[in-house]
């Protein structure tokens, strides 16, 4: 079936500026499948992931987007706010609307993430030091969000493993202090769901602005 394709985001250590030379690239698609095949029934899968050997790919629909978004999956965050590869309007839109309203719903993701990346860490005989970085950015997303509003990936190295027990900490009390609403409005999101939908159902043009790949 038809995939409308609606933007492509730059996530992993490329989003977080921790790309090194050999580095893979790591991609988030939001796509569409066409509103009369979803009105008759024929839309199947709503997410597919496909690896090549330097890129990984996950592609969602875009109900599964403003779905997770709504309940405060910081991996779909992340795939809106992260460096453009190309992108239509109904990314600009949607992404100046979660920046512009941050919220303390994503607390509960970052904070599990950061909790099964670090017990997958202390189980690892072999303890991959890149690991760390990796768990420590995530959670000082998480801290600024909460304290500050921002939804900035920035680079983290030289941490160790020994700082993410104490980062964890200051996530929890940042979200007991936060001032940030407790949850995305709701409504806003759904809407932009359903101009996309009725947009498509009228024959509207997607225009893709492309941006040069890092």
């Amino acid at each position: 079936m038809e995939r409308i394709l609606l933007w492509q985001t730059l996530v992993g250590s490329h989003a977080w500026g921790m790309n090194r030379p050999d580095s893979d690239r790591d991609m988030f698609e939001c796509f569409i499948y066409p509103t009369s095949a979803i009105l008759r029934g024929e839309a199947s899968r709503e997410s597919f992931f496909t690896h090549n050997e330097r890129e990984d790919t996950h592609s969602h629909e875009a109900g599964v987007v403003a779905t997770q978004l709504l309940k405060g999956n910081i991996n779909f965050l992340i795939g809106v706010i992260a460096t453009p590869i190309m992108e239509t309007k109904y990314l600009t839109s949607l992404r100046e609307f979660i920046v512009t309203n941050p919220t303390r719903n994503f607390y509960h993701s970052i904070r599990g993430m950061a909790l099964h990346n670090y017990g997958k860490y202390m189980a690892d005989k072999e303890c991959d030091p890149k690991r760390s970085p990796k768990i420590l950015r995530v959670i000082e997303f998480g801290i600024r969000l909460l304290t500050e509003g921002k939804l900035e990936l920035k680079p983290l190295t030289r941490v160790s493993i020994e700082e993410i027990p104490e980062a964890v900490k200051r996530l929890d009390g940042a979200y007991v202090n936060s001032k940030l609403p407790d949850v995305i409005p709701e409504e806003p999101v759904r809407g932009w769901l359903f101009d996309l939908r009725v947009a498509n159902l009228n024959g509207g043009s997607f225009i893709n602005t492309s941006h040069q790949p890092i």
